[in-house]
């Protein structure tokens, strides 16, 4: 009957471990989102003022 009881509260704890990883999870994940999302808008921004440059250059007479 003991252990029984000691399993019962080992699955228990293991519950609550994972529960709390799972949230502790998603904050890491909405980190990592917000770095992507500054990465891609820091690529984008240097990709648009090269290629306007590049393109008024083209066709543009001194």
């Amino acid at each position: 009957m003991r252990r029984g009881t000691h399993a019962k509260g080992r699955i228990n704890n293991q519950f609550l471990i994972t529960r709390f990883s799972i949230s502790e999870l998603k904050t890491h994940i909405w980190a990592l989102l917000g770095l992507v999302g500054k990465m891609y808008s820091k690529i984008q921004s240097c990709r648009r003022g090269s290629g306007r440059n590049h393109s008024r250059h083209r066709g543009h007479k001194d």
